[in-house]
């Protein structure tokens, strides 16, 4: 499992988490030692970007553009 899922997962299970992600994402995602592209796609907020990001290629009705 990569580092993202993992970060995503994480902060889905785990409401303090959470939190502490919303409070200050930056440092959350310095500590799960997420790589630049990834921290990129999360600060983005964009499904797709995130999606890519985790390496799903296809999701829903197709393929991500």
């Amino acid at each position: 499992m990569t580092r993202l899922i993992c970060f995503i997962s994480e902060l889905s299970a785990d409401p303090r988490r959470l939190a502490k992600f919303r409070k200050n994402p930056r440092a959350a995602m310095k500590r799960a030692k997420l790589t630049s592209e990834e921290k990129r796609a999360i600060l983005s907020g964009n499904a797709k970007r995130i999606r890519a990001a985790l390496g799903f290629v296809f999701w829903g009705r197709g393929d991500l553009k």
